[in-house]
């Protein structure tokens, strides 16, 4: 008897083959204990409208809403199922391990095929981390009844229907009330990020510039003048640095320039900045785009490579910023792999401590499904970073930086801040004074890491100074930002920003719009919809995707409330806390609600 292995992909079903020392039998791998077979991602979808009834093939407002009794799925790639199939009817398989990505939707993906299957064999899950062997092996001997995974089934599964229930539903609605003939898709993720990027568009299109003038004038002091410091101009009942017209700007000028003056008011501030957390996928990917302008699906991607293919990176579908107290040891061995190019002399530094610091990285708490993206213990590590593409390596340098930077130091500095009056005049001149690199040593020579000291250092309250060289400089105000990958990763992640309601705030924390494993999708989704276009770094809204929010008149559906409360509902689930039922009710709810409204019933 044998055990059948379902996997999510080829590449990983080869992975599993290479590990347990399987060979290629047709449309599977094969050894004396086992057999490996694969899925293409999802194999099943959710019914269409028209699979429960064919008058849903006509979109028509009085057949809205859409609630199916009990939701069914529907076969979409029988190629790729039948071999899977054929498996699992076999009678020499007499036990089946799950092996799909070990999250939400890798526990969907293998649900499907066991209910597409009418599977009744006993059913184990795999629960990997790393595609290296070691990995592998561990989690064949790790796998537990998958009955014990039920809860993250049942939170998939809700995601799955209740979107459906959102998706087509309010696309049917808007499309035969307002379309013309076009499609106007909605989603609960899509359509409130959309919003965003129109509304930040429409109020740049809407800003008003306005011009203003600053003053910035140079100091010398000591007995020959070698001391030299620049300030600007404030006004010293409202700390303000604008001056409201160029003459008033002049008249600063004339009553500083050649005068005495003295510093009347110097701080030092100790600053302490610690390294950045180790990676999650919506982290790294706002990292990826900052430095290399890289899109969020393009950091996905290299990431997704190096981790299924190069074996060099953990799951990067990752949400939490932590790894777990087990790995300690793991970690000083994967430091000794790393040791090799760029990373030799800081990781030396750090080998040569007496102990290592973890505290930073372990949080037992924090690590649910997956740990942080580091690079895995690959013993062929140094040979296979040396094979890869530029832009898999700056993938791979960004993690590996950034766990090594966490053991080191703080950066810390003084914050300097010097008030200098000349007659009623005030300036302030800000700088630091660097106590100790730390962690920013990692990074030395990145155009992004600040390594000069501040003049202006040992400048003490008291010290005459003579005001030489003042200079006006014209501002003119500049709108908002546009959305980039970036940015709009950020907002995802912590959408509380956008809400005023304090209630709303509380209930969203730790949960986002999307999750670290869609959001990139997300942006996708957009992009092929012709609703946004990029331009360069930019995310801009098209007119068609202003036209569909500007259609939009149910507040909910464009609100970052709405899906960080699914998200937190769904994660109850996946806790065992919350009901799929009582969920799926209430959005049934809001549905029916909301297709009345655009009815005009």
């Amino acid at each position: 008897m044998k055990s059948l292995v379902i996997t999510e992909k080829y590449s990983v079903a080869k992975d599993f083959a290479e590990a347990l020392k399987a060979v290629r039998v047709e449309d599977s791998f094969e050894s004396d204990e086992y057999v490996i077979v694969w899925a293409m991602g999802h194999l099943f979808n959710l019914m269409n409208p028209e699979d429960y009834n064919e008058k849903y093939k006509k979109w028509s407002l009085k057949d809205l809403p859409i609630v199916p009794d009990k939701f069914r799925i529907k076969l979409t790639n029988k190629k790729a199922f039948e071999p899977i199939k054929q498996q699992l009817k076999r009678s020499t398989i007499d036990k089946v391990l799950v092996a799909t990505d070990a999250g939400r939707e890798g526990e969907l993906i293998g649900r499907y095929i066991l209910i597409g299957a009418d599977n009744r064999k006993p059913v184990y899950r795999i629960w990997l981390n790393a595609m290296t062997k070691q990995d592998i092996l561990q989690g064949l001997e790790a796998a537990k009844p998958i009955d014990g995974y039920n809860n993250l089934y049942l939170s998939a599964a809700a995601r799955a229907e209740c979107d459906w229930l959102l998706g087509i539903n309010f696309t049917r609605a808007y499309s035969v009330r307002y379309g013309q003939g076009t499609p106007l898709t909605t989603g609960r993720c899509q359509t409130p990020i959309l919003a965003l990027i129109v509304q930040r568009d429409e109020e740049i299109e809407a800003f008003v510039p306005e011009r203003y003038w600053e003053v910035d004038c140079s100091f010398k002091s000591g007995i020959l003048g070698t001391r030299k410091y620049t300030g600007k101009w404030f006004n010293k009942h409202d700390g303000s640095t604008r001056i409201k017209s160029l003459s008033a700007a002049e008249e600063v000028c004339k009553r500083v320039k050649g005068q005495s003056g003295k510093v009347v008011k110097g701080q030092k501030e100790l600053k302490k900045v610690s390294p950045a957390l180790l990676f999650n996928q919506t982290n790294l990917q706002r990292e990826a785009n900052k430095k290399y302008g890289f899109s969020a699906q393009k950091t996905l991607d290299i990431a997704q490579k190096l981790y299924e293919q190069h074996k060099i990176l953990s799951y990067p579908r990752t949400a939490t910023r932590y790894i777990a107290s087990s790995m300690k040891e793991q970690i000083v061995e994967l430091l000794k792999l790393l040791n090799f190019d760029k990373f030799k002399e800081p990781i030396e530094a750090i080998l040569r401590l007496p102990e290592l610091d973890h505290s930073r990285i372990v949080n037992d708490s924090e690590v649910k499904e997956h740990t942080a993206i580091i690079p895995t213990l690959n013993t062929d590590l140094k040979r296979i970073y040396n094979t890869l593409e530029q832009d898999e390596k700056k993938i791979f340098d960004i993690v590996a930086l950034n766990l090594i930077a966490n053991y080191y130091d703080d950066y810390t500095y003084n914050s300097i801040s010097i008030q200098t009056q000349v007659k009623q005049d005030m300036f302030i001149t800000k700088g630091i004074e660097i106590l100790n690199m730390g962690w920013r040593a990692v990074y030395s020579g990145s155009d992004d890491v600040e390594n000069d000291e501040s003049s202006v250092a040992d400048i003490k309250e008291g010290t005459a100074v003579k005001a030489d060289k003042p200079n006006i400089n014209e501002v003119i105000t500049e709108p908002p930002a546009r959305y980039n990958e970036g940015s709009l990763l950020a907002v995802m992640e912590n959408p509380a920003k956008l809400l005023s309601e304090q209630y709303l705030k509380e209930a969203i924390k730790g949960h986002g719009i999307g999750t670290d494993a869609t959001r990139a999708g997300i942006i996708e989704i957009l992009v092929q919809r012709k609703y946004i276009v990029r331009k360069g770094k930019e995310l801009i809204s098209t007119d068609t995707g202003r036209g569909l929010i500007n259609l939009i008149d149910i507040p909910m559906l464009k609100s970052a409330s709405l899906t960080a409360q699914w998200e937190q509902q769904l994660e109850a689930i996946a806790e065992g806390e919350g009901k799929k039922e009582k969920f799926i009710k209430s959005v049934e709810a809001m549905v029916a609600e909301g297709v009345r409204q655009i009815r005009g019933d």
